[in-house]
């Protein structure tokens, strides 16, 4: 399995959320907060075949960028990330490590709805570094 961007996308965004991640089979990644206060679900366009679990998302999506058609191999305990001629073994870290979002489905009823254009998360994301908040 090669990562599209979107999914790539998608993760170096949930790694503002929380720096482990576990993903399950499907094309649903989840992700929580470690204090349980921000959490977020995206439908990626990559179906993922088995359960496994990244302690350091950064330092994975590091080793992603390395190649741009890094290959993507799944076993038991470990995945293989092809690149060319060279292969990395990256292992999976023990699930019960990390903070998960709950398996059933979050409903949430719309009570406000905006439009956020990047010109404004930037602009948002540029004030919340200048007063030092997360």
């Amino acid at each position: 399995m090669i990562l599209s961007p979107q999914t790539i996308s998608v993760l170096q965004n949930f790694q503002t959320i929380n720096s482990a991640i576990v993903i399950n089979p499907g094309n649903t990644i989840k992700t929580i907060s470690p204090t349980k206060t921000v959490f977020a679900s995206a439908t990626v366009p990559d179906q993922f075949v088995k359960k496994f679990a990244i302690y350091d998302l950064s330092r994975f999506l590091g080793v992603v960028s390395l190649s741009k058609q890094s290959e993507l191999q799944f076993s038991d305990s470990h995945m293989i990330i092809t690149q060319g001629s060279s292969k990395i073994k990256y292992t999976y870290c023990d699930p019960s490590l990390i903070v998960t979002p709950p398996d059933k489905q979050i409903k949430v009823d719309k009570e406000i709805v905006i439009d956020l254009t990047p010109e404004i998360l930037q602009k948002v994301l540029k004030a919340m570094q200048i007063l030092g908040f997360n």
